[in-house]
């Protein structure tokens, strides 16, 4: 069973900048890799919503 991520529940702006933050900050790339992962997710739900 996989579990729902608690970054859904981040604003797109607050997940930009999380992102943003990691990076400065060099946090393990693992969990830059999640905060990718959410924004493509995200970007590609917005793709299929416009083409719908």
């Amino acid at each position: 069973m996989r579990r729902q991520g608690s970054m859904r529940y981040l604003s797109d702006a607050l997940l930009m900048e999380t992102y943003h933050k990691a990076r400065e900050l060099k946090l393990s790339e693992e969990f830059i890799l999640l905060i990718k992962k959410e924004i493509e997710r995200r970007t590609n739900a917005d793709k299929s919503s416009i083409s719908s």
